[in-house]
């Protein structure tokens, strides 16, 4: 199960620091955050996951200001508490990365979230 999500948590992606990142997708494996830390793939993180408590991650990708990694060890996402945002919510924030993509010339991304946000799209085939 992967939760579409807009929580705040912190992130330390090193040993001296930390910062809060917004949490965007999370399942009981890996997660996809918004952050202006610079991470790399490869790089280990710790996400403090509320109702758990800290749990070390492994970068897989990044772009600017969004990477994903893969948690260490499972989470128990019930036990999170997270709250999955309304479709309509999604629904914004993809137009808005849509737009982002398009305007940066990103053709395949832009390509990706037009499909996501036709998935999400309250459309019904009337049958002939």
């Amino acid at each position: 199960m992967r939760l579409d999500l807009d929580e705040v948590v912190r992130l330390r992606p090193n040993d001296w620091s930390s910062l809060d990142v917004v949490l965007l997708e999370c399942s009981a494996t890996d997660f996809v955050a918004r952050c202006e830390a610079r991470v790399r793939p490869g790089f280990v993180v710790t996400l403090e996951v509320p109702n758990i408590g800290p749990r070390a991650a492994q970068v897989r990708w990044c772009r600017p200001g969004k990477f994903a990694a893969t948690f260490w060890e499972p989470i128990d996402l019930a036990r999170a508490g997270f709250r999955s945002i309304r479709p309509e919510a999604m629904l914004a924030r993809l137009l808005k990365e849509r737009a982002a993509a398009d305007a940066a010339g990103q053709h395949d991304r832009e390509l990706q979230l037009r499909l996501q946000i036709r998935d999400l799209l309250p459309v019904r085939r009337i049958a002939r």
